[in-house]
Order: structure tokens, then C-alpha cells, then sequence
């Protein structure tokens, strides 16, 4: 099942087994020098009331992948902290989405990330009303 969420809180059982999963990727595997709270979950100052979150779950609402969705009008990580990645400014809009923090964990082995990632997808699609341009 997909969930989307605005805002996240650590007392939601999706939110916490997301950014269990966010640490064990992120930080363990990948070892990027992030927030991590209490010693078991990465989040950063961009995880707040306004970032959307897709969380795919199994039955038991336990995180099967995720991504974080956050609108250009504010703070965003292309903007404030890979602004140099651009050739002109980093893109702002109201209809301009910040897709990061893509987590599709190891457990589920290639196929089952797969899976996911294609599910997570097409629910963001459904969910912005994504009108697409190719240049």
C-alpha cells in the first residue's frame, strides 16, 4: 500500500520504520554524513510539516520504500546545498517538486526494490497530476 503524508512524526509507525530504513541506507551503507536521531533515524531540517512523503508499506505498516516530495517555493536541497549542479538557478515553482530521499531498502533484494521504486513512481505521478516535457 501507498501512503501519502504530509509532515511525519515518529510516533506514526510508517514515519518511524522510514527513517529507520533512511539511516540503515543512508548512513550505514552509504556512509553520508547526515542527521541521525537518537542513534536509529536519519532526518534532516527537510523533513518538516510541509515535506510530502510517499511511503510504501507492507500489511503490517512496516516501510517497504519511500520518497520525500518538497516544494521549490522554500528551502530544498538542490537549491541550498547543490546549487552548483545547476547551470542557472535552481529550479522554483509552484508546480516544481523536489524529489529526494528515494529509500528502497536492501532486505527487499533487486526485484523487490524494483518493485517498489515503480509503484512509488507511478503513485507520485497520480499524486502531482505530472504534465511531462521533454526538450
Amino acid at each position: 500500500m501507498i501512503h501519502i503524508v504530509q509532515g511525519c512524526s515518529l510516533t506514526d509507525a510508517r514515519a518511524a520504520s522510514m527513517f529507520e530504513d533512511r539511516k540503515t541506507l543512508f548512513v550505514d551503507l552509504l556512509g553520508w554524513d547526515v542527521p541521525v536521531v537518537g542513534g536509529r533515524y536519519e532526518i534532516d531540517s527537510y523533513d518538516g510539516d510541509k515535506a510530502v512523503y510517499l511511503i510504501a508499506t507492507d500489511d503490517g505498516c512496516i516501510h517497504q520504500g519511500s520518497m520525500r516530495l518538497l516544494s521549490t517555493e522554500g528551502a530544498h536541497l538542490l537549491a541550498d546545498r547543490f546549487a552548483s549542479l545547476c547551470e542557472c538557478d535552481a529550479p522554483r515553482g509552484e508546480q516544481v517538486r523536489e524529489i529526494t530521499r528515494l529509500c528502497l531498502p536492501q532486505r527487499l533484494g533487486a526485484p523487490g526494490r524494483l518493485r517498489v521504486r515503480n509503484r512509488l513512481i507511478s503513485a507520485m505521478v497520480d499524486h502531482e497530476g505530472i504534465a511531462w516535457m521533454v526538450r
